[in-house]
């Protein structure tokens, strides 16, 4: 299944009939302009989350002096201040059913623990990448 919803998704970016076709609720996600994101819903909740709904910590990255360093909180989203409808995610999220992922583990330091998965930066020339397996 995975094949042909991969396939359909490729040649098309029409993904509401594909996905009624392949039955699996997909969502697009426009992130900005010319980045748009496909994702498999959950039912849940999905929030990308840019610097300015962070926390700047006061301190700056090891790499660049001049950096800040942005921190997540999801305290913001289990209080509804992430989604357009507050009132409705209010009191439906909290630390034991939402993941933060992030490729960078610092951005997690204000969440409780066993709330974040940071995997390796995926890089496109890496051809050796097995962090989703075979």
């Amino acid at each position: 299944m995975s094949e042909k919803l991969k396939g359909k998704v490729e040649r098309s970016g029409n993904s509401s009939s594909e996905a009624k076709e392949c039955g699996l609720p997909l969502e697009k996600l426009n992130l900005g302009p010319r980045k748009k994101l496909l994702v498999l819903s959950l039912g849940g909740l999905l929030c990308h989350r840019d610097q300015v709904k962070c926390t700047d910590s006061g301190f700056k990255t090891l790499e660049k002096r001049d950096k800040p360093l942005f921190l997540k909180e999801l305290k913001k989203v289990w209080e509804g201040k992430c989604s357009k409808t507050r009132s409705s995610s209010t009191g439906k999220y909290s630390s034991s059913n939402t993941l933060l992922m992030d490729n960078q583990p610092y951005k997690a330091l204000l969440n409780p623990p066993h709330t974040a998965i940071c995997p390796a930066e995926y890089k496109v020339d890496q051809v050796d990448d097995m962090a989703l397996g075979e």
